[in-house]
């Protein structure tokens, strides 16, 4: 019965094969989707610090991209931090929702902070900053406040002149 042919519907209960398997391609297909786009996030970061350690970009202009970065997810840490609030007090479902956007939060902070590395290491491959303060200022990327601060720190780093070396 129906507009469909019997040889698309599956023995097993009936079931429409045919749109069992294009509901799995569909899915298949997100998930596709979803690992690409992570892929490309966190590569793009990646190549950058290759290309940063190896001297390629300058100092100053990393820096400025990176507090770029910082200062333009400040709305998105603003939206994600009172949105759970906001699910909260809705329903029941706002419990996944406020768990979705603690989810978020760390993906965002993740992001921003892999963007960051680059200008850390590229102030340090410079001379810039020393690998003590280069090292700190990586792992403070990562703390949701002190990114920022720590992005205009680089900015008013990466303006130093490098200390003349002594010739021999």
């Amino acid at each position: 019965a129906g507009i469909m042919p019997d040889m698309v519907t599956d023995i097993f209960g009936g079931e429409n094969v045919l749109l069992g398997l294009l509901n799995s391609m569909c899915d298949d297909f997100i998930l596709f989707q979803v690992a690409t786009i992570a892929a490309v996030i966190i590569s793009l970061p990646v190549v950058n610090i290759v290309f940063a350690a190896k001297g390629k970009f300058r100092p100053r202009t990393v820096s400025i991209i990176n507090l770029l970065l910082k200062l333009l997810t400040i709305p998105v840490y603003i939206m994600l931090c009172f949105a759970p609030v906001i699910a909260l007090i809705g329903s029941v479902w706002g419990l996944g929702i406020a768990l979705a956007m603690v989810v978020l939060t760390a993906v965002a902070v993740l992001v921003t902070a892999l963007f960051s590395i680059p200008a850390v290491v590229s102030n340090a491959h410079h001379k810039k900053i020393g690998k003590g303060a280069a090292f700190i200022m990586g792992f403070l990327s990562f703390v949701p406040v002190a990114d920022v601060a720590m992005a205009v720190v680089i900015i008013i780093l990466s303006n130093k002149k490098n200390a003349a070396r002594p010739t021999q």
